[in-house]
C-alpha cells in the first residue's frame, strides 16, 4: 500500500511539472505573437523597419525583417521561462499592410 501512495505521489508532481511546462510554452507563444503583432505596427510606420531584440520582464523577442520588395518575412522568437516559439508572418508592405500567412515555426 505504501508503495502504491509513493508511486502516486510522484506521479501526481510529474504531471504537475508538464502541466507547468505547458504553460510556460504557451506564455512563450504569446510574447512571440505579441512581438510579431508590434513588428507589425512598426513595420507600417517604418518602411526602413529591420526588427531588433525587445527585452521584458517575461523574457525577450528577437525580430529579424527579410524584404523582397513589398513582400517582407517578420520572423519572432521569444524566450520565456526557459521555452522559446517561433512566429513566421509574410506580409506585403504596398500602401497598406496585408498579412499573407501567420504560423509558428520550428
Amino acid at each position: 500500500v505504501l508503495v502504491i501512495g509513493v508511486t502516486l505521489a510522484i506521479l501526481g508532481v510529474s504531471e504537475a511539472q508538464m502541466g507547468l511546462a505547458e504553460k510556460r510554452g504557451h506564455f512563450a507563444l504569446a510574447l512571440a505573437e505579441g512581438c510579431a503583432e508590434d513588428a507589425l505596427l512598426s513595420s507600417y510606420y517604418d518602411g526602413s523597419y529591420t526588427g531588433g531584440t525587445e527585452n521584458y520582464p517575461e523574457g525577450s523577442c528577437v525580430v529579424g525583417v527579410a524584404k523582397d520588395g513589398n513582400n517582407w518575412t517578420i520572423t519572432t522568437t521569444a524566450t520565456a521561462s526557459g521555452h522559446t516559439k517561433k512566429i513566421e508572418v509574410k506580409i506585403n508592405r504596398g500602401n497598406e499592410i496585408s498579412i499573407l500567412s501567420w504560423k509558428e515555426v520550428e
